[in-house]
Protein backbone atom coordinates (compact mmCIF):
# COMPACT_ATOMS: atom_id res chain seq x y z
CA UNK A 1 0.00 0.00 0.00
CA UNK A 2 3.23 2.16 0.07
CA UNK A 3 3.83 4.88 3.04
CA UNK A 4 0.68 7.17 2.05
CA UNK A 5 -0.95 5.14 3.86
CA UNK A 6 0.11 6.31 7.37
CA UNK A 7 0.11 9.07 9.14
CA UNK A 8 -1.64 11.75 6.69
CA UNK A 9 -2.19 9.85 3.80
CA UNK A 10 -5.26 9.01 1.93
CA UNK A 11 -8.44 7.97 4.06
CA UNK A 12 -9.75 5.81 1.47
CA UNK A 13 -6.81 3.90 1.31
CA UNK A 14 -6.45 3.79 5.14
CA UNK A 15 -10.23 3.04 5.39
CA UNK A 16 -9.37 0.11 2.81
CA UNK A 17 -6.27 -1.08 4.83
CA UNK A 18 -8.31 -1.01 7.83
CA UNK A 19 -11.00 -3.19 6.77
CA UNK A 20 -8.97 -5.85 5.16
CA UNK A 21 -7.07 -6.66 8.34
CA UNK A 22 -10.17 -7.12 10.39
CA UNK A 23 -11.32 -9.38 6.86
CA UNK A 24 -8.12 -11.15 6.90
CA UNK A 25 -8.20 -11.86 10.80
CA UNK A 26 -12.22 -13.30 10.71
CA UNK A 27 -11.40 -15.42 7.72
CA UNK A 28 -8.18 -16.58 9.55
CA UNK A 29 -10.02 -17.84 12.68
CA UNK A 30 -13.15 -18.63 11.03
CA UNK A 31 -12.03 -20.61 7.73
CA UNK A 32 -14.91 -18.45 5.95
CA UNK A 33 -13.48 -16.90 2.32
CA UNK A 34 -12.02 -13.76 2.51
CA UNK A 35 -14.54 -12.41 0.08
CA UNK A 36 -17.14 -13.88 2.00
CA UNK A 37 -16.66 -12.69 5.34
CA UNK A 38 -17.83 -8.78 4.45
CA UNK A 39 -20.99 -9.84 3.08
CA UNK A 40 -22.19 -12.59 6.12
CA UNK A 41 -23.39 -11.41 9.42
CA UNK A 42 -21.57 -11.91 12.64
CA UNK A 43 -23.89 -15.19 13.57
CA UNK A 44 -22.85 -17.15 10.32
CA UNK A 45 -19.26 -16.19 10.70
CA UNK A 46 -19.98 -18.49 14.36
CA UNK A 47 -21.16 -21.11 12.03
CA UNK A 48 -18.27 -21.28 9.68
CA UNK A 49 -16.16 -21.02 13.22
CA UNK A 50 -17.86 -24.26 15.09
CA UNK A 51 -17.93 -25.79 11.59
CA UNK A 52 -14.45 -25.68 10.95
CA UNK A 53 -14.02 -27.39 14.86
CA UNK A 54 -16.63 -30.03 14.13
CA UNK A 55 -14.78 -31.10 11.02
CA UNK A 56 -11.35 -31.47 12.97
CA UNK A 57 -13.81 -33.84 15.58
CA UNK A 58 -14.60 -35.66 12.52
CA UNK A 59 -18.02 -34.54 13.17
CA UNK A 60 -20.46 -34.32 10.10
CA UNK A 61 -22.73 -31.12 10.67
CA UNK A 62 -26.31 -31.40 9.20
CA UNK A 63 -27.97 -28.51 7.58
CA UNK A 64 -30.78 -27.95 8.97
CA UNK A 65 -30.31 -27.83 12.82
CA UNK A 66 -32.37 -30.79 15.01
CA UNK A 67 -34.99 -28.71 17.47
CA UNK A 68 -34.76 -30.86 20.36
CA UNK A 69 -35.73 -29.04 24.22
CA UNK A 70 -36.35 -31.33 27.30
CA UNK A 71 -39.82 -30.58 28.69
CA UNK A 72 -39.57 -28.63 31.73
CA UNK A 73 -41.86 -28.26 34.96
CA UNK A 74 -42.83 -24.33 35.89
CA UNK A 75 -40.13 -24.48 38.94
CA UNK A 76 -37.47 -25.39 35.75
CA UNK A 77 -38.96 -22.50 33.92
CA UNK A 78 -39.38 -20.17 36.83
CA UNK A 79 -35.17 -20.99 37.74
CA UNK A 80 -33.43 -21.30 34.44
CA UNK A 81 -35.42 -19.06 31.97
CA UNK A 82 -33.76 -16.00 33.49
CA UNK A 83 -31.65 -12.93 31.67
CA UNK A 84 -28.51 -11.88 33.66
CA UNK A 85 -28.00 -10.81 37.25
CA UNK A 86 -28.35 -6.66 37.61
CA UNK A 87 -27.72 -4.92 40.97
CA UNK A 88 -29.75 -2.05 40.93
CA UNK A 89 -27.85 1.38 42.85
CA UNK A 90 -29.28 3.97 44.64
CA UNK A 91 -29.53 7.12 43.20
CA UNK A 92 -26.92 9.56 44.36
CA UNK A 93 -23.36 10.44 43.76
CA UNK A 94 -20.24 8.28 44.64
CA UNK A 95 -16.91 8.77 45.24
CA UNK A 96 -13.59 6.45 44.50
CA UNK A 97 -15.36 4.04 42.57
CA UNK A 98 -13.90 0.97 40.24
CA UNK A 99 -15.58 0.13 37.61
CA UNK A 100 -14.62 -3.88 36.78
CA UNK A 101 -16.16 -6.09 33.52
CA UNK A 102 -15.82 -9.01 33.56
CA UNK A 103 -13.44 -10.47 30.47
CA UNK A 104 -15.35 -12.19 27.68
CA UNK A 105 -17.79 -13.25 30.51
CA UNK A 106 -20.28 -15.56 28.03
CA UNK A 107 -17.75 -16.89 25.89
CA UNK A 108 -15.29 -17.79 28.99
CA UNK A 109 -17.92 -19.43 30.81
CA UNK A 110 -18.72 -21.08 26.93
CA UNK A 111 -15.05 -22.18 27.21
CA UNK A 112 -14.78 -23.21 30.62
CA UNK A 113 -17.57 -24.93 31.74
CA UNK A 114 -17.80 -27.06 28.07
CA UNK A 115 -21.16 -25.84 27.34
CA UNK A 116 -21.94 -27.19 23.91
CA UNK A 117 -25.57 -29.04 22.54
CA UNK A 118 -23.71 -32.40 22.33
CA UNK A 119 -22.45 -32.47 26.01
CA UNK A 120 -25.41 -31.32 27.61
CA UNK A 121 -27.47 -34.24 29.58
CA UNK A 122 -24.70 -36.50 28.19
CA UNK A 123 -25.53 -40.38 30.14
CA UNK A 124 -21.90 -41.58 29.19
CA UNK A 125 -21.07 -41.27 32.72
CA UNK A 126 -18.23 -38.76 32.43
CA UNK A 127 -19.82 -35.64 33.44
CA UNK A 128 -20.09 -32.85 36.34
CA UNK A 129 -22.84 -31.30 37.74
CA UNK A 130 -24.64 -27.78 36.73
CA UNK A 131 -24.89 -26.30 40.42
CA UNK A 132 -28.53 -25.81 41.47
CA UNK A 133 -30.12 -27.09 38.47
CA UNK A 134 -30.44 -31.34 38.06
CA UNK A 135 -28.38 -30.58 34.91
CA UNK A 136 -24.80 -32.73 33.84
CA UNK A 137 -22.59 -31.30 31.07
CA UNK A 138 -19.51 -34.44 29.80
CA UNK A 139 -16.14 -33.87 29.87
CA UNK A 140 -15.46 -34.55 26.68
CA UNK A 141 -14.82 -31.45 24.96
CA UNK A 142 -17.57 -30.19 22.84
CA UNK A 143 -17.53 -28.61 19.28
CA UNK A 144 -18.49 -24.88 21.04
CA UNK A 145 -15.95 -24.79 23.42
CA UNK A 146 -13.11 -26.42 20.51
CA UNK A 147 -14.12 -23.29 18.31
CA UNK A 148 -14.22 -20.61 20.86
CA UNK A 149 -11.18 -20.71 22.68
CA UNK A 150 -9.01 -20.09 19.56
CA UNK A 151 -10.21 -16.98 19.31
CA UNK A 152 -10.49 -15.90 22.81
CA UNK A 153 -6.72 -16.92 22.81
CA UNK A 154 -6.13 -14.74 19.98
CA UNK A 155 -7.61 -11.95 21.19
CA UNK A 156 -6.56 -11.81 24.87
CA UNK A 157 -2.95 -12.35 23.40
CA UNK A 158 -3.76 -9.34 20.36
CA UNK A 159 -5.09 -7.05 23.23
CA UNK A 160 -1.76 -7.70 25.05
CA UNK A 161 -0.07 -6.76 22.45
CA UNK A 162 -1.43 -3.71 21.54
CA UNK A 163 -1.19 -2.92 25.17
CA UNK A 164 2.53 -3.07 24.71
CA UNK A 165 2.75 -1.19 21.34
CA UNK A 166 2.46 2.32 20.19
CA UNK A 167 1.14 3.69 16.45
CA UNK A 168 0.13 1.92 13.86
CA UNK A 169 1.65 -1.73 15.44
CA UNK A 170 -0.70 -0.64 18.13
CA UNK A 171 -3.86 0.06 15.89
CA UNK A 172 -3.76 -3.61 13.72
CA UNK A 173 -3.54 -5.11 16.62
CA UNK A 174 -6.92 -3.20 18.00
CA UNK A 175 -8.56 -3.41 14.77
CA UNK A 176 -8.02 -7.20 14.89
CA UNK A 177 -9.04 -7.40 18.47
CA UNK A 178 -12.35 -5.72 17.48
CA UNK A 179 -12.55 -7.88 14.87
CA UNK A 180 -12.80 -11.18 16.54
CA UNK A 181 -14.61 -9.25 19.24
CA UNK A 182 -17.92 -9.37 16.71
CA UNK A 183 -17.32 -12.79 17.18
CA UNK A 184 -17.28 -13.31 20.82
CA UNK A 185 -20.16 -11.06 21.19
CA UNK A 186 -22.95 -12.98 19.43
CA UNK A 187 -21.73 -16.99 19.47
CA UNK A 188 -23.79 -16.53 23.03
CA UNK A 189 -27.04 -15.19 21.54
CA UNK A 190 -26.45 -17.44 18.56
CA UNK A 191 -26.92 -20.74 21.07
CA UNK A 192 -30.80 -19.77 21.28
CA UNK A 193 -31.03 -18.63 17.85
CA UNK A 194 -33.58 -21.23 16.00
CA UNK A 195 -31.84 -20.74 12.80
CA UNK A 196 -28.37 -21.11 14.35
CA UNK A 197 -27.57 -25.35 13.26
CA UNK A 198 -25.51 -25.42 16.49
CA UNK A 199 -28.55 -23.90 18.57
CA UNK A 200 -29.96 -25.11 22.03
CA UNK A 201 -32.10 -23.17 24.45
CA UNK A 202 -30.84 -25.36 27.28
CA UNK A 203 -26.90 -24.08 26.48
CA UNK A 204 -28.20 -20.80 26.46
CA UNK A 205 -29.85 -21.10 29.48
CA UNK A 206 -27.01 -22.91 31.25
CA UNK A 207 -24.84 -20.14 29.89
CA UNK A 208 -27.19 -17.69 31.69
CA UNK A 209 -27.26 -19.40 35.00
CA UNK A 210 -23.32 -19.79 35.05
CA UNK A 211 -23.01 -16.27 34.65
CA UNK A 212 -25.49 -15.23 37.46
CA UNK A 213 -24.01 -17.00 39.76
CA UNK A 214 -20.36 -15.69 38.67
CA UNK A 215 -21.67 -12.32 39.18
CA UNK A 216 -23.51 -13.21 42.86
CA UNK A 217 -20.03 -14.82 44.24
CA UNK A 218 -18.01 -11.92 43.17
CA UNK A 219 -20.51 -9.77 44.79
CA UNK A 220 -20.10 -12.08 47.79
CA UNK A 221 -16.29 -11.71 47.92
CA UNK A 222 -16.76 -7.83 47.95
CA UNK A 223 -19.21 -8.44 50.58
CA UNK A 224 -16.54 -10.75 53.06
CA UNK A 225 -13.83 -7.74 52.21
CA UNK A 226 -15.67 -4.79 53.35
CA UNK A 227 -16.29 -3.54 49.60
CA UNK A 228 -19.78 -2.18 48.46
CA UNK A 229 -21.11 -3.34 45.10
CA UNK A 230 -22.94 0.16 44.03
CA UNK A 231 -24.35 -1.25 40.86
CA UNK A 232 -24.04 -4.40 38.97
CA UNK A 233 -25.03 -5.30 35.23
CA UNK A 234 -24.74 -8.18 33.87
CA UNK A 235 -20.72 -8.54 33.24
CA UNK A 236 -19.93 -5.27 35.14
CA UNK A 237 -19.44 -4.44 38.93
CA UNK A 238 -19.11 -1.03 39.91
CA UNK A 239 -17.81 -1.20 43.52
CA UNK A 240 -16.97 1.30 46.65
CA UNK A 241 -15.19 1.67 49.44
CA UNK A 242 -11.45 0.93 48.84
CA UNK A 243 -8.48 1.77 47.84
CA UNK A 244 -6.92 0.96 44.30
CA UNK A 245 -4.58 -1.77 46.18
CA UNK A 246 -7.89 -3.05 47.66
CA UNK A 247 -9.38 -3.28 44.63
CA UNK A 248 -6.79 -5.32 42.54
CA UNK A 249 -6.90 -7.50 45.51
CA UNK A 250 -10.69 -7.99 44.93
CA UNK A 251 -10.45 -8.10 40.94
CA UNK A 252 -7.32 -11.20 42.24
CA UNK A 253 -9.77 -12.91 44.09
CA UNK A 254 -12.74 -13.43 41.75
CA UNK A 255 -10.34 -14.17 39.17
CA UNK A 256 -9.04 -17.14 41.57
CA UNK A 257 -12.67 -18.16 42.43
CA UNK A 258 -14.19 -17.42 39.05
CA UNK A 259 -11.81 -18.50 36.73
CA UNK A 260 -12.54 -15.26 34.70
CA UNK A 261 -10.48 -11.93 34.95
CA UNK A 262 -12.46 -9.32 36.11
CA UNK A 263 -10.54 -6.21 34.51
CA UNK A 264 -10.63 -2.73 35.91
CA UNK A 265 -12.27 -0.80 33.16
CA UNK A 266 -11.65 2.35 34.80
CA UNK A 267 -12.02 4.45 38.17
CA UNK A 268 -14.44 7.41 39.28
CA UNK A 269 -13.64 10.28 41.19
CA UNK A 270 -17.13 10.69 41.14
CA UNK A 271 -19.86 8.95 39.44
CA UNK A 272 -23.71 9.64 39.78
CA UNK A 273 -27.11 7.16 39.68
CA UNK A 274 -29.71 9.48 38.49
CA UNK A 275 -33.23 8.81 39.58
CA UNK A 276 -36.22 8.01 38.11
CA UNK A 277 -39.30 7.53 39.50
CA UNK A 278 -37.88 7.35 42.60
CA UNK A 279 -35.26 4.44 41.76
CA UNK A 280 -32.16 4.80 39.77
CA UNK A 281 -32.44 2.69 36.49
CA UNK A 282 -30.02 -0.14 35.32
CA UNK A 283 -27.74 1.28 32.56
CA UNK A 284 -28.03 4.65 33.57
CA UNK A 285 -25.17 6.60 34.76
CA UNK A 286 -22.75 9.20 34.67
CA UNK A 287 -19.16 10.01 36.10
CA UNK A 288 -15.60 11.66 35.83
CA UNK A 289 -12.35 9.23 35.75
CA UNK A 290 -9.60 9.92 37.44
CA UNK A 291 -7.93 10.76 34.07
CA UNK A 292 -10.58 13.58 34.13
CA UNK A 293 -12.77 11.95 31.11
CA UNK A 294 -16.66 11.61 31.13
CA UNK A 295 -18.15 8.35 31.19
CA UNK A 296 -21.74 8.00 31.13
CA UNK A 297 -24.78 5.67 29.91
CA UNK A 298 -28.62 6.02 29.05
CA UNK A 299 -28.15 9.67 28.89
CA UNK A 300 -28.36 12.22 25.53
CA UNK A 301 -24.62 13.19 25.87
CA UNK A 302 -23.88 9.45 25.01
CA UNK A 303 -26.66 9.06 22.30
CA UNK A 304 -25.23 9.20 18.59
CA UNK A 305 -29.14 10.42 17.77
CA UNK A 306 -29.25 13.86 20.19
CA UNK A 307 -28.66 17.56 19.33
CA UNK A 308 -24.77 18.33 19.79
CA UNK A 309 -26.18 21.20 21.48
CA UNK A 310 -27.57 19.22 23.89
CA UNK A 311 -24.28 16.93 24.67
CA UNK A 312 -22.25 20.13 25.41
CA UNK A 313 -24.97 20.95 27.83
CA UNK A 314 -24.98 17.93 29.35
CA UNK A 315 -21.20 17.82 29.46
CA UNK A 316 -20.82 20.90 30.75
CA UNK A 317 -23.79 20.29 33.24
CA UNK A 318 -21.88 16.83 34.13
CA UNK A 319 -18.77 18.50 34.94
CA UNK A 320 -20.61 21.42 37.01
CA UNK A 321 -22.92 19.62 38.98
CA UNK A 322 -20.37 16.65 40.45
CA UNK A 323 -17.74 18.90 40.97
CA UNK A 324 -20.31 21.75 42.06
CA UNK A 325 -23.58 20.39 43.30
CA UNK A 326 -27.48 21.43 42.03
CA UNK A 327 -27.38 25.31 42.02
CA UNK A 328 -24.34 24.73 39.53
CA UNK A 329 -26.28 22.48 37.28
CA UNK A 330 -29.28 24.84 37.10
CA UNK A 331 -27.11 27.58 36.52
CA UNK A 332 -25.80 25.32 33.41
CA UNK A 333 -29.24 24.72 32.44
CA UNK A 334 -29.72 28.35 31.99
CA UNK A 335 -27.43 29.84 30.61
CA UNK A 336 -28.10 27.54 27.49
CA UNK A 337 -31.79 28.46 27.79
CA UNK A 338 -30.80 31.33 27.51
CA UNK A 339 -28.97 30.68 23.95
CA UNK A 340 -32.00 28.93 22.92
CA UNK A 341 -34.31 32.27 23.64
CA UNK A 342 -31.34 35.05 21.89
CA UNK A 343 -31.17 32.65 18.97
CA UNK A 344 -27.16 31.82 20.09
CA UNK A 345 -26.69 28.56 17.88
CA UNK A 346 -26.36 27.42 14.33
CA UNK A 347 -29.02 25.34 13.09
CA UNK A 348 -26.58 22.29 12.50
CA UNK A 349 -26.36 22.35 16.53
CA UNK A 350 -29.71 21.35 16.39
CA UNK A 351 -30.32 18.53 13.97
CA UNK A 352 -31.28 14.93 15.22
CA UNK A 353 -30.22 11.91 13.28
CA UNK A 354 -31.72 9.06 12.82
CA UNK A 355 -32.41 5.84 10.71
CA UNK A 356 -35.98 4.91 9.11
CA UNK A 357 -36.62 1.59 8.95
CA UNK A 358 -40.63 1.34 8.89
CA UNK A 359 -41.17 2.47 5.13
CA UNK A 360 -41.95 6.14 6.01
CA UNK A 361 -45.54 5.27 6.92
CA UNK A 362 -46.22 6.90 10.03
CA UNK A 363 -46.49 10.51 10.82
CA UNK A 364 -43.20 10.43 13.93
CA UNK A 365 -40.75 13.61 13.22
CA UNK A 366 -38.20 11.86 11.80
CA UNK A 367 -40.72 10.35 8.83
CA UNK A 368 -42.12 13.67 7.92
CA UNK A 369 -38.44 15.02 7.82
CA UNK A 370 -37.53 11.84 5.85
CA UNK A 371 -40.46 12.26 2.99
CA UNK A 372 -39.47 15.95 2.18
CA UNK A 373 -36.08 14.52 0.92
CA UNK A 374 -35.34 14.18 -2.93
CA UNK A 375 -33.33 11.12 -2.04
CA UNK A 376 -33.62 8.38 0.61
CA UNK A 377 -30.78 6.50 2.12
CA UNK A 378 -32.99 5.35 4.93
CA UNK A 379 -31.29 8.19 6.97
CA UNK A 380 -32.43 11.11 8.06
CA UNK A 381 -31.08 14.45 9.98
CA UNK A 382 -34.00 16.57 10.63
CA UNK A 383 -34.46 20.03 12.84
CA UNK A 384 -37.96 20.83 14.65
CA UNK A 385 -38.87 24.00 12.82
CA UNK A 386 -42.03 26.27 13.61
CA UNK A 387 -43.20 24.65 10.11
CA UNK A 388 -42.57 21.51 11.70
CA UNK A 389 -39.61 18.82 11.23
CA UNK A 390 -37.46 19.56 7.98
CA UNK A 391 -34.55 17.80 7.08
CA UNK A 392 -31.40 19.88 8.52
CA UNK A 393 -30.31 20.80 4.96
CA UNK A 394 -33.47 22.83 4.30
CA UNK A 395 -34.19 24.25 7.23
CA UNK A 396 -33.28 27.88 8.02
CA UNK A 397 -31.94 29.67 10.65
CA UNK A 398 -34.52 31.83 12.44
CA UNK A 399 -36.87 29.07 12.19
CA UNK A 400 -36.00 26.68 14.94
CA UNK A 401 -38.71 25.47 17.06
CA UNK A 402 -37.44 27.31 20.27
CA UNK A 403 -39.94 25.87 23.14
CA UNK A 404 -39.47 22.35 21.52
CA UNK A 405 -35.66 22.62 22.38
CA UNK A 406 -36.26 24.14 25.54
CA UNK A 407 -38.49 21.04 26.32
CA UNK A 408 -35.50 18.56 25.06
CA UNK A 409 -33.12 20.80 27.36
CA UNK A 410 -35.29 20.41 30.27
CA UNK A 411 -35.17 16.90 29.91
CA UNK A 412 -31.37 16.65 29.38
CA UNK A 413 -31.22 18.54 33.14
CA UNK A 414 -33.86 16.20 34.36
CA UNK A 415 -31.87 13.02 33.03
CA UNK A 416 -28.78 14.26 35.44
CA UNK A 417 -30.70 14.69 38.40
CA UNK A 418 -29.85 12.44 41.22
CA UNK A 419 -32.97 13.45 43.83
Amino acid sequence: YGDGLHGTGDPLLRAGKDRLLRVMELSAMTGAKPDLVPRISAGKLNCYLHILAARRRGHIVPDIRKGIERPKSLNSLRDMDKGGTIFYPRAGIFRDVAKCDFSSLYPSIIVNHNISPETMHCDCGDDSPVPGTGWRICRRRGVIPEGLEPVLERRLKLKAEMKASTGERRKERDLRQRALKNILVTCFGYLGYSNFVFSNVETKECVMHYGRLIMERAKGIADRMGLEVLYGYVDSLFVAGGSAERYDEFREAVRRDCGIELALDCTFRKVAFPSSGGCAPANHYYGITTDGEIEARGIAYRHSDAPDFIKRFQEEGIRAFLEGGGAELDEVYLGYREKLLGKEFAVGDLKIARSVRSGGKTNQPHIVAYRQLSEKNGFVEFVYTVYGPRPAGLAREGEADIARYIALLSRARDELRTF
